[in-house]
């Protein structure tokens, strides 16, 4: 069994609709074994060390517990750096590993998409991995996803123009709230057709992404050299 822990529902809509777009890939035809194998997610809703701890603490009870063979942690990239994040899934693991099972966890990834074995005993252990999510450096999956947007975006592209009125009247939001709602525009406006739009909430609605990807993936590039690093995280669970 393999486990992957992300931020919130969204990431985990999106790591699947990859799946997905990855099993349709024509290797599949002469190898039908699925490309990749996540067999659960764990949500935290939200980014911190503590609930990243709790997050390790449970999946390691569970890892020991069930059989669990891999542990993925995604999570984004944000305005950090590299080693700032991996100092943060670090000082996690140590944490969980020590409030856990009393045991001291001193083999520290040291790079993305790169396993590391946690040894619970001589004789049970869990490989773990972890990946940021960003686009050249920072950001997080709306930087992601508007990065890979296929079509026109008018809609949303015109906020940028609101964002300069807000600044122009000492005003200032943040990028990460601004990439989520040009993305919420995307999707609500530049691509939802007339029929959709009857069900807009469900089916054109950043809160619904899992049916975004499902119906209308290919308002995305799932084939964007941009996310060639993520499937190749993707693909340490096969």
């Amino acid at each position: 069994m393999n486990i992957l822990i992300v931020e919130s529902k969204n990431d985990r809509h999106f790591v699947e609709a990859l799946i997905r777009h990855l099993h349709l890939q024509p290797s599949v035809a002469v190898n039908p074994a699925p490309i990749c194998a996540i067999d659960d997610f764990e949500c935290m809703n939200g980014l911190s060390l503590s609930r990243l701890t709790t997050s390790l603490s449970s999946l390691l009870n569970r890892a020991r517990r069930e059989g669990v063979d891999k542990i993925g942690v995604l999570i984004d990239l944000d305005n950090e750096s590299m080693g700032n994040r991996l100092k943060l899934v670090n000082d996690a693991i140590k944490q969980a590993c020590l409030e856990t099972f009393d045991i001291v966890f001193d083999n520290d990834l040291n790079n993305i998409s790169q396993f590391s074995t946690i040894h619970f005993d001589s004789s049970t252990s869990v490989q773990i991995a972890c990946y940021f999510t960003n686009v050249d450096g920072q950001g997080e999956l709306e930087t992601v996803l508007k990065t890979i947007k296929t079509k026109d975006s008018p809609f949303a592209d015109c906020l940028s123009e609101w964002q300069n009125c807000l600044q122009a009247n000492g005003k200032d939001i943040k990028q990460k709230d601004y990439d989520k709602f040009w993305l919420s525009n995307y999707i609500r406006f530049d691509t939802c057709s007339k029929n959709d739009k009857k069900q807009a909430e469900r089916k054109c609605s950043i809160q619904n992404l899992d049916e975004v990807f499902k119906n209308k993936a290919h308002i995305f590039d799932f084939d964007n050299a941009l996310l060639i690093d993520i499937k190749s995280f993707l693909r340490l669970f096969n």
